[in-house]
Order: structure tokens, then sequence, then C-alpha cells
């Protein structure tokens, strides 16, 4: 059986890394709807979202610099 290509190995992991802060933005969504829903602030569920966002735009990059031998 032949091996996986290590740059298809690559894109799967950008993919998932992206895919995780996709899913944190919107569990941040959710948890600061339910905060106002109940009257409260929605800072735990902006600083979430901002979490996501962060995670969607840096951590993919920095893998990239990884792989591609940058310090």
């Amino acid at each position: 059986m032949a091996e996986r290509d290590p740059a298809e190995a690559r894109l799967w992991w950008l993919t998932l890394a992206r895919l995780a802060g996709v899913v944190l933005v919107l569990a941040g969504m959710g948890f600061a709807g339910r905060e106002v829903a109940a009257g409260a602030r929605p800072w735990g569920g902006l600083a979430a979202m901002l979490a996501g966002l962060l995670w969607f735009l840096f951590v993919p990059r920095a893998l990239l610099k990884r792989w591609r031998g940058g310090a």
C-alpha cells in the first residue's frame, strides 16, 4: 500500500486547524446568545469568538511556517 503524500497530510492538518477555529467561533456565538437571553453580559462568548478568530487566522500560518522550516 502506498504512503500518503506529505502535502495531502499537511492539507488535512490545515483544514482541521481552520475547522477548530470555526467551531470555537460558533460555540462562542451560542454561549453569548445564551448569556444575553439570560439577561447577563455576553463577554465570555465574545472572548471565545475572538479566540476562535485568532486561532483560525494564526494557527494554520504558524503550522505552515514550521513545516517550511521557518523560525
